[in-house]
């Protein structure tokens, strides 16, 4: 476990009910948030990626991609940020083009035209975040990684 790994974890066993985010005028808690963290730390453990391992998120100024880089970052992961404000054909070339074993975004990203094709296609597993830090869970239908990727990490 990296430095930033431990501080992180640390910081998320802090009093659980402070508030720690502010989003769209309300204050969401810590223990909110540390709970959204392991369901996605338990999603990402669940498909044996391995420290290092590339993770896709889809970027949004809104809580729970934050969760999906903290997350990350508590694995030792790399993040791959991903901008879904593109074009659905240059988004859609950027996932095809990266080749990344896991992609983690809200429902209105993964569902934009073309998107769970191309990453199907890739042979990428794909975790949707469940709005607002109600944790994650792998589509059905891509719970599996092609191993592939994983070797270019």
């Amino acid at each position: 476990m990296s430095f930033l790994s431990s501080t992180f974890s640390g910081v998320l066993d802090l009093d659980p009910s402070a508030d720690l985010i502010e989003y769209q005028e309300s204050w969401h808690s810590r223990g909110n948030f540390r709970r959204a963290v392991e369901s996605l730390t338990k999603q990402l453990s669940s498909l044996g990626l391995g420290e290092d391992a590339r993770i896709g998120i889809m970027m949004r100024n809104h809580p729970d991609p934050f969760a999906a880089i903290i997350s990350a970052i508590c694995l030792d992961a790399v993040i791959v940020s991903i901008n879904p404000m593109l074009p659905d054909d240059k988004l859609n070339a950027d996932l095809k083009s990266l080749a990344l074993p896991v992609v983690v975004g809200l429902r209105e990203d993964l569902e934009r035209p073309g998107v769970l094709d191309t990453l199907k296609a890739a042979g990428s597993a794909v975790i949707e975040l469940e709005p607002i830090h109600k944790g994650a869970k792998l589509l059905d239908g891509f719970e599996e990684i092609d191993q592939a990727l994983v070797r270019l990490t």
